[in-house]
């Protein structure tokens, strides 16, 4: 996304966007994980209220109603690649997949901060996506003004659940929400390795029935699954799964065949694991957004030793775990998988051994996190539809500054390439012969694994002829 950069005062920044560009950065630390409730008062209640209500309305749910309501809109694009020796190569998808789309759903949901975890706040799911480019409409739901990210996650196994190691794609700047707002244009692109794609490639298979691995994935884990929400219904989703003790997963999983009761939902599970894997997590959820998923918005639950009471860690070794019953929700409800969507790449821009008054007059900066490599000469439009995100600062905020401070919004757990050009010539064409430059990451190509945190790298613009 295109922005143009003001300096003042030499340093700071006032950025054109929606809404202030704020460091992502934050995680879903999955709270149902291994900690116990310990203060036995886990509301599941699917009652109304107690309080008297004095507007006249009958009040029967399970929340309060949210005070601040906003439609956020945009497109969902989904792009493949293959990875060659200097990096990422772009494929034409029409002739690699013969026309069809081999990938599942794509997850969007909006959310807010809340300490060190992710507050899901609105979602949307793309259910027969294309690589053409997949419309979304989702509604924002919080209890006051404030910002959110957007991030979309692509089911790359098609099996109906967001797992922690699908690729993901995010709008690059967080939304300030304002109680009707109805902000367009919040597009993301997701990333995905075409060898990923089920049945091509070297696939990325978690193995048959579900389970999380090839042979030797004999361990039974089952028992009771009970849900206690007005939200299920009878054929509504619902799984059960094991993940790491941080969250990250699913290494196995089932489905579960639950029945509506008047309290919710009964059913059993069962589904078998690879053996030996120490501490897990074993957890459940069921699809209580109803888009067809799996998804961190929805409700979650856990193994319970006692009553409302996660009993997670428990012990994978070489024997069946029978009779470990789950109820769904735990606690808030809240996901038990960690996901951190959001990475920010911050640091200074400055010239080599000087100040931009060196560059020529009428200079102009750009500063990007591309998807692909660079190479040779490009335009600056194509520098924007390459980047995940993308920064401009003109001569009047250059000149007289020995430095610019950049902030870009990124997804986490993918490769971008960093890299600052400066059009000399003002020409809208930048990586020039004779132009500066400055790259970041581990290499000359200017790669940076994303990771799970933010980075922080400063950038020197000098002469290296063209890249």
């Amino acid at each position: 996304m295109s922005r143009t950069i003001h300096l003042l005062l030499g340093l700071s920044l006032l950025f054109v966007a929606c809404g202030d560009k704020d460091d992502f950065g934050g995680s879903d630390t999955a709270g149902i994980g291994g900690d116990a409730d310990t203060d036995g008062d886990t509301d599941t209640d699917d009652a109304a209220d107690e309080d008297t209500d004095t507007d006249g309305d009958t009040d029967t749910d399970d929340e309060p109603e949210p005070v601040i309501t906003a439609t956020l809109r945009g497109t969902v694009t989904v792009e493949a690649y293959t990875n060659g020796p200097d990096g990422r190569e772009e494929v034409d998808e029409a002739a690699y997949f013969g026309g069809t789309f081999p990938f599942g759903p794509v997850f969007v949901s909006a959310t807010s901060d809340s300490g060190s975890s992710l507050s899901y706040v609105g979602s949307d799911a793309i259910l027969t996506p294309t690589f053409t480019g997949n419309t979304y409409e989702l509604t924002v739901r919080m209890p006051a003004t404030g910002e959110v990210g957007v991030y979309a996650s692509l089911d790359v196994e098609n099996n109906l659940i967001v797992e922690t190691g699908d690729p993901i794609g995010v709008h690059p700047s967080r939304i300030e929400i304002t109680d009707g707002a109805e902000i367009e244009g919040v597009d993301i692109t997701i990333l995905v390795d075409a060898e990923s794609a089920p049945g091509w490639g070297s696939g990325s298979g978690s193995g048959s029935g579900g389970s999380g691995g090839g042979g030797g994935c004999d361990v039974l884990i089952d028992g009771g699954f009970s849900i206690t929400s007005s939200a299920f219904s009878t054929g509504t989703l619902a799984l059960a799964m094991l993940t790491t003790t941080s969250g990250e997963g699913p290494t196995a999983f089932g489905w579960v065949d639950a029945t509506a009761t008047a309290s919710g939902g009964e059913g059993d599970y069962a589904f078998e694991a690879c053996g030996n894997q120490g501490q897990m997590n074993l957890v459940g959820a069921f699809d209580s957004n109803a888009n067809g998923m799996i998804d961190p918005a929805d409700t979650w639950g856990a193994y319970v030793s006692a009553p409302e009471t996660s009993g997670n860690p428990v012990t994978v070794g070489s024997s069946d775990l029978s009779g470990y019953d789950i109820e769904v929700p735990i606690g808030d409800g809240e996901s038990a998988l960690s996901v951190v969507p959001f990475v920010s790449l911050t640091g200074n821009v400055v010239v080599g051994g000087g100040s931009f008054d060196d560059l020529p007059a009428g200079s102009t900066v750009y500063v990007a996190a591309l998807k692909y490599r660079p190479s040779g000469a490009t335009s600056t439009a194509s520098l924007e539809s390459d980047a995940y995100d993308f920064m401009r600062v003109d001569w009047p905020d250059l000149t007289g500054n020995t430095s610019f401070a950049y902030d870009l919004g990124v997804p986490a757990g993918t490769t971008v390439y960093l890299w600052a050009y400066a059009d000399e010539d003002v020409d809208g064409l930048v990586n020039e012969s004779g132009e500066a430059v400055a790259s970041g990451g581990t290499d000359d190509n200017g790669r940076l694994d994303t990771g799970r945190t933010d980075h922080t790298e400063d950038l020197a613009l000098g002469y290296a002829g063209s890249r």
